[in-house]
């Protein structure tokens, strides 16, 4: 510390360490001498000073002067300067530092000779070891900044580093000029022989070492509803070379299947815009009917700096529903349809962790357009949005919120929204004083129904209690809007769009019901095992609701 601060001669002790009777406390004296303080007093340049550099030069003295001197800062002169230079053609250049005292006690003056070199100019790129890489040599030529005939320059080396690693296909980039090869003008395509005064032609030499850009993955899960759940997949970042991602994944429960296959281009048309084709199929047994689903999309995603992004995509769903038990005056019924819609989707994402966060939060919102226009046959306007923080209290102790909402509305001429694509709440990540979507309205069969809005708000105090093992208290309250079926209000179903839309915001906030509870998790490195008692306070008893509910399952539930 006081090095750093200019004190070049200070002196420290040993400490002196002194208990008391108990030997429970101890005082601890650390004696120094801080000696004189160092500041840099002048900087003096001499040796091959280029005219446009000698503003450069100024504005370095001037940053440096009054500054606390210390060994490495000379360095740190020598490395601006060196980069100065770089950035103007010269590479090899050499800058030698002399440091001496000044006039009064602590100046120091540092006497800097510089020897600019040669002058060099790019004229061609080669890649080391070519045929030991996988990765197409134009994907790695078009991260590079340099073109032939260009001078060289340490920014945009530093910025071609830089667009070599965010690919993450590499775990070592060097860079380094070939030497100049007299006995032919040639060195590769491009080369020339350059006849301006001290200018050199060189060729400008990458070496690569790649990161393995394959693997196979399995992940195992647990659930209330699904019960086990298991996923195996497989994932090449860099596939045929070219930089893409292509990966594969099928998934299974006791509830479902599916199949993932996915195409994405980390930089779609040369941007830093991520573009992703995904192709999905799953089979699904829910509460109340099943459901078979086939979607197709194109995603663009575009991050705004580290912890925002935007999505813009268009997707295409069939959707098969089978299993029903409806009165058809309850809800809009198809048995077969497709949905074509337009997403737009921000999210901003600060939390330290994936699976356990204890500080940062989560917060998004999306919009989904359907229309006929797009290919669709229901027409529809949606909105999800909701937020998640974490705050940490103790130590061990953190404060999980969770808030999220939503609506569906019919447009057009459509005056329903079928029951694949309505809302449900309760269940081990929601209101858990419930089963699987068992919160909200009933048909006829007493099966749930959902609703075209959901209002979902969880808080937890996470305690970690002995090693592994952690705690919490809960409490979840949410609800599905509208609150009732026809049916069950025993009136004339809804049978105009405005009619359905004002119901839906008129009992956008009622109804809604509680849990209370206590979880216990064995945490694991992708996330805790957990066991979640909830009791609900407002158990209905005419609607066969439980008054608690136990679940079983593996992962946080926000």
């Amino acid at each position: 510390l006081y090095m750093s601060e200019g004190f070049r001669e200070v002196k420290v002790q040993p400490p002196e360490i002194t208990f008391n009777a108990t030997r429970d406390r101890a005082k601890v004296v650390v004696r120094l001498e801080e000696g004189p303080r160092f500041l840099v007093s002048d900087i003096q340049f001499q040796g091959e000073i280029l005219p446009e550099m000698e503003e450069k030069l100024s504005e370095c003295e001037v940053d440096f002067r009054g500054k606390p001197f210390f060994p490495r800062r000379s360095l740190e002169l020598k490395t601006r300067i060196h980069a100065m230079y770089g950035d103007r053609g010269y590479p090899e250049s050499k800058v030698l530092t002399n440091v001496s005292a000044g006039e009064n006690s602590g100046d120091v003056i540092i006497a800097v000779t510089i020897e600019k070199g040669p002058r060099v100019r790019v004229v061609g790129v080669k890649v080391r070891d070519r045929e030991a890489l996988r990765t197409q040599e134009w994907f790695i030529r078009r991260r590079v900044e340099f073109e032939s005939g260009d001078l060289y320059s340490v920014t945009k080396e530093r910025k071609s580093f830089q667009g070599l690693f965010r690919t993450g296909l590499f775990d070592k980039i060097l860079f380094d000029l070939e030497p100049p090869k007299e006995s032919s003008p040639e060195v590769v395509e491009g080369l020339h022989r350059n006849d301006e005064e001290d200018t050199v032609d060189r060729v400008l030499e990458i070496k690569l070492s790649e990161l393995s850009s394959q693997e196979f993955f399995v992940e195992a899960g647990l659930g209330s509803y699904e019960l086990l759940r298991g996923t195996v997949g497989f994932r090449d970042n860099n596939i045929f070379g070219s930089g893409r991602i292509f990966s594969t994944e099928a998934r299974a429960s006791f509830k479902g299947a599916g199949v993932l296959v996915s195409v994405t281009d980390p930089f779609f048309l040369q941007t830093d815009i991520r573009a992703s084709i995904p192709l999905e199929y799953e089979v699904r047994e829910e509460p109340s009917f099943d459901r078979e689903d086939f979607t197709a999309s194109l995603l663009f995603h575009k991050d705004f700096g580290k912890d925002f992004t935007t999505t813009l995509g268009y997707s295409y769903k069939v959707t098969n529903v089978s299993s029903l038990e409806f009165a058809p005056e309850d809800l809009r019924l198809e048995n077969l349809y497709n949905i074509a819609s337009l997403r737009l989707q921000f999210t901003y994402d600060t939390r330290n962790d994936l699976f356990a966060p204890t500080s940062g939060q989560r917060s998004s919102i999306g919009f989904d357009y359907a229309d006929e226009v797009l290919g669709s046959e229901v027409d529809l306007f949606r909105l999800t949005t909701g937020t998640r923080w974490f705050l940490s209290l103790a130590k061990s102790t953190v404060l999980a919120v969770r808030y999220r909402t939503g609506f569906v509305i019919p447009i057009h001429d459509d005056d329903a929204i079928p029951i694949g694509e309505r809302f449900f709440n309760g269940g081990e990540n929601s209101v858990r004083s419930f089963r699987e979507s068992e919160l909200g309205p009933r048909g006829r069969e007493d099966e749930p129904v959902g609703g075209e809005a959901f209002n979902v708000f969880n808080i937890e105090l996470r305690q970690r209690l002995y090693r592994l093992f952690a705690g919490r208290l809960f409490f979840d309250y949410g609800n599905i809007s509208p609150n009732e079926t026809r049916f069950e209000e025993g009136t004339n179903p809804v049978i105009s769009r405005g009619q359905l839309i004002d119901t839906i915001f008129r009992e956008y906030f009622r109804d809604f019901r509680p849990a209370l509870g206590i979880g216990v998790d064995y945490l694991l490195p992708i996330g805790p095992i957990r066991l979640d008692f909830a009791w609900n306070p407002d158990h209905r008893s005419e609607r066969d609701e439980d008054r608690f509910r136990v679940h079983f399952a593996l992962g946080m539930a926000f």
